[in-house]
């Protein structure tokens, strides 16, 4: 009877043995459950963040490509329109450089940091370094892509800057005419007329030289001067026009030694000459 009981003790203690080890065994692998799954949940988070990151950089690349677009028609128009609108349309072009400029320095630091952390990352990612080393490629090769467009918006400007310049002389010398009041004697001197037909001083009509040297004369705007003053040697003194103007465009006022030359009709009075030559007679 009394080993009958220790047979029983001894079965109750090895299978409270048992019980203990496997409770503990059981906790040993709900730890690791645990662990693996914290680690999924880590990897999963962390995957998300970088794809959210790639998608945001991909996108700020985007738009430096249609930046890029809009530069390249603009400095299209500026090489067709020459100085039309060229002011407004360079200012864009700078605006929307300086943009690029900004997004590209943005791009390429944002990228160069997301490079490192996905390198650093324990649970490494198949796949994934290869993501942001395409997108590093794509960054530099937009880099460079920039510089070139620099350079030829450059040389545009150049030649814009040019063709405005050449634009604004052509403008300027439409608005530009000439004048020159002499006696017979002083603008004969001059070479600004010659004497024609006639004889021995008879019937001799005063016509203008073929070739004027235009340093001689007077520069005005054609737009802005409406009023020519004349000096007379004399009361008496009479004003002839010897350049061809239209009779009807202008009007001589004289009041003693002094006179004016209004003109009436700048666009009729400047049409067929922009020399006017005036003779004190």
């Amino acid at each position: 009877m009394k080993n009958a009981l220790i047979i029983i003790a001894m079965a109750f203690a090895l299978n409270a043995c048992s019980n203990k080890e496997a409770e503990e065994k059981i906790k040993q692998l709900e730890k690791e459950k645990a662990e693996l799954l914290a680690q999924s949940e880590e990897k999963e988070k962390f995957l998300a963040e970088v794809i959210e990151s790639l998608n945001e950089i991909q996108t700020s690349v985007n738009a430096i490509g249609d930046n890029q677009s809009r530069i390249s028609i603009m400095s299209g128009d500026l090489e067709k329109q020459g100085g039309a609108g060229a002011k407004e349309k360079k200012n864009q072009i700078i605006s929307d450089l300086t943009v690029i400029d900004k997004k590209l320095a943005e791009n390429k630091k944002a990228i160069n940091s997301l490079a490192k952390k996905v390198k650093d990352y324990q649970g490494k990612v198949e796949g994934l370094e290869k993501l942001v080393s395409n997108l590093q490629q794509t960054i530099e090769i937009k880099e460079r892509e920039i510089v070139a467009l620099k350079q030829e918006v450059a040389r545009l400007n150049i030649e814009v800057a040019s063709l405005q310049t050449t634009v604004e002389e052509k403008d300027k010398a439409l608005k530009t005419a000439y004048y020159i009041v002499g006696t017979d004697e002083e603008l004969d001197q001059k070479g600004i007329y010659k004497n024609k037909g006639g004889f021995v001083g008879i019937g001799r009509t005063a016509v203008l030289s073929d070739n004027l040297d235009l340093t001689q004369f007077k520069k005005i705007d054609v737009e802005s001067t409406r009023d020519i003053q004349i000096q007379k040697k004399s009361d008496g003194t009479e004003i002839k026009v010897l350049s061809t103007h239209p009779k009807e465009s202008y009007e001589i006022l004289s009041v003693g030694k002094t006179a004016t030359l209004r003109i009436k009709d700048a666009q009729k009075f400047w049409e067929k000459s922009k020399a006017l030559v005036v003779m004190l007679d």
